[in-house]
């Protein structure tokens, strides 16, 4: 018999290996095949040629690419969805204007930086800006196909860099001569209007749609606990000390062993700090196991727990962890605590310690508490972080290494608010301000007047607010090149009026009525009438009241780069199509599915759900967790 397998073993290994090789891969198979079938499927047709869900995979990622890195498009402005990036790479390259990864306007090192961060292949980001960069060529070859007279682009070119310094005074709305307060049919009329809008982008600003909210309770486990529990154990004896000593002497900062001599400071220390570390992370995985303890076996459907109706008597609360801690390791830990009701999830970060703390179970970019809260199941995440109500969240840690075990238990998704109560504060607040600005702009030829005749600082004084410096520009030059370099669109200059806010209605009108002025340099020299004009902000519901002092035109060598580039010719031309929108429109998702003869498939979103969720089903009762 022997024998036999000295003459065969080399046969017998290569049948016997096979066999536990397809026994090993067994559970695998429903999954592989699932996932097989999935990438043949197809999402959409595009004039007749089918997109299968691997290729849709694909620009799905760019387009999660672009939205993460803010890119922006030349009168498309930012990304919508998918389907808008992948009609646009496709058009773009139709054109020729699309070519290999090497055209990419980042280097590898950069790709490899940017995937870190954002959790893709450096290839999808070498990708991703290859195609960006040729949508940006196309439309700008689009747009540059009628060319400006050189007097339109001196013009114009003023007017989108030339600076302007003023000093403004802003009257804002606030409360109407009278003060009467508006009753509840004015505030239920009002809520109807503006309720379901976010706020400030409603007329005026209104907007009253509830952000998503939540409440949570956590315990923090601080890491002076911890240090001081091994401090007084075993761990750290004298015996245990000097192994440390011998173990480590040489290192840096650890002197050579002396007979009889003191064991070092920093050999305590170091040891100590090691032990903490080792503690820490011993902890943070086992209050996570007794956490998930309860629901063990659950079901999960869209990468969140099927939890059961008795929920709330399975779980383990966090004063038992809390306790259970203390017991087994010897810690002082302090009481838990709650939120104090509802709190937005940009006020996350407000909350001392765990506002700021974060965990790296889910990559190597740390996620914090906010970034993980969006992700709720009850605010319509995807799942890729499993946070839910009821639930307890990952173990977090903050810079000063204290841990904190957190569990939401409220949510309220964005909504409109349900009756006025909800907010009749801010309604009455809001309508009182409405009322005092249409009087404010009723006077506004006084209030012209008065600030041409008596001064700035006389109206500033009676209107009890104050006379602030401003600079107002459309675009800054000095960031020109940097964008010619990098192919990118150029961001409009900051839109801030001092002591009002962003305002972009109120610097447009400013610098329009600046560059009818032929005069560079310093003003001071005009008329009052010349100087000084008051502007109604609507936004904003203020009057401003603008006095121009200087003027700085760009400089000859900015203007010969961009015109050469041409940059100037692209944002001319974007800055005038931005209200007309004859080129934007062409770009909408809704032109390009039309031009495209784009078709979505029915039910490949339904299809997709169902596989994800028996394939998740599968693995969580393979798991048992």
């Amino acid at each position: 018999m022997n024998k036999f397998f000295r003459k065969y073993n080399k046969w017998l290994l290569a049948v016997f290996g096979s066999g536990l090789m397809v026994i090993f891969l067994m559970p695998e198979i429903p999954s592989l095949v699932s996932n097989m079938g999935l990438n043949r499927s197809i999402v959409a047709t595009v004039d007749g040629r089918s997109i299968s869900r691997q290729e849709w995979s694909q620009y799905q990622s760019e387009a999660q690419v672009i939205d993460r890195l803010q890119l922006t498009l030349p009168f498309v402005g930012t990304i919508d969805s998918w389907e808008q990036w992948y009609l646009l790479v496709r058009e773009a390259g139709e054109a020729g204007m699309i070519g290999g990864l090497a055209t990419s306007p980042i280097t590898d090192d950069q790709a490899i930086q940017i995937s870190r961060s954002l959790g893709v292949s450096p290839t999808t980001v070498l990708q991703t800006y290859t195609n960006y960069i040729g949508i940006v060529n196309y439309l700008s070859h689009l747009s540059g196909s009628a060319p400006l007279s050189d007097r339109r682009l001196r013009l114009n070119g003023r007017k989108l860099f030339d600076t302007i310094s003023a000093q403004v005074v802003s009257i804002k709305a606030d409360t109407p001569d009278g003060g009467q307060e508006p009753d509840d049919a004015q505030l239920k009329a009002h809520l109807e209007l503006y309720g379901d809008i976010e706020p400030g982008t409603g007329d005026h600003g209104f907007g009253y749609r509830l952000p998503d909210r939540l409440a949570f309770e956590w315990l923090v486990i601080p890491d002076s606990a911890i240090r001081q529990s091994l401090e007084s154990s075993e761990a750290m004896n004298d015996i245990e000390l000097l192994k440390y000593w011998r173990r480590n002497e040489g290192d840096k900062g650890i002197p050579e062993v002396k007979a009889g001599a003191e064991v070092p400071e920093a050999v305590h220390a170091r040891l100590l700090d090691e032990l903490t570390d080792d503690r820490r992370t011993e902890i943070s995985r086992k209050a996570g196991d007794e956490l998930r303890s309860p629901r063990r076996g659950f079901k999960e459907s869209g990468g969140y727990i099927v939890l059961p109706e008795d929920w709330d008597t399975q779980r383990l609360s966090l004063e038992d962890l809390r306790q259970w801690l203390q017991a087994e390791q010897g810690l002082e830990l302090p009481t838990v605590e709650r939120t104090e009701g509802l709190l937005p999830l940009d006020e996350l970060r407000s909350i001392e310690g765990i506002g700021l703390a974060t965990t790296d179970k889910y990559g190597q970019r740390p996620i914090n508490l906010p970034a993980l809260a969006a992700e709720a199941k009850e605010f319509e995440g995807n799942g890729l972080y499993p946070i839910q109500e009821g639930v307890a969240g990952p173990v977090l840690k903050d810079r000063q290494n204290n841990l904190y075990v957190f569990r939401v238990i409220e949510t309220d998704a964005a909504r409109a608010p349900a009756d006025v109560e909800e907010i009749r504060e801010e309604l009455g607040t809001d309508l009182q301000r409405l009322a005092h600005y249409r009087q404010l702009v009723l006077d506004i030829d006084d209030v012209r007047t008065r600030a041409r005749s008596e001064g700035l600082e006389s109206l500033a004084d009676t209107n009890k607010t104050s006379v602030l410096g401003a600079s107002f520009q459309q675009y800054d030059p000095r960031f020109a090149q940097f964008f010619l370099q990098n192919q990118g669109s150029m961001p409009r200059a900051s839109q801030i009026v001092p002591g009002l806010g962003e305002d972009t209605e109120v610097v447009t009108t400013v610098l329009e009525r600046a560059s009818s002025i032929d005069q560079d340099g310093s003003l001071v020299d005009l008329s009052p009438d010349e100087r000084i004009d008051v502007i109604a902000s609507e936004d904003n519901l203020a009057l401003v009241v603008v006095q121009l002092n200087s003027r700085t035109p760009i400089t000859l060598d900015e203007f010969t780069v961009m015109t050469e580039a041409g940059l100037l010719a692209n944002l001319i031309m974007q800055d005038e199509l931005v209200n007309t929108g004859s080129v934007a429109d062409a770009f909408t998702l809704e032109a390009l599915m039309e031009r495209h003869n784009f078709v979505p498939s029915g039910n490949s979103e339904q299809d997709e759900q169902a596989t994800v969720d028996a394939v998740g089903e599968e693995d969580a009762e393979a798991s048992g967790s």
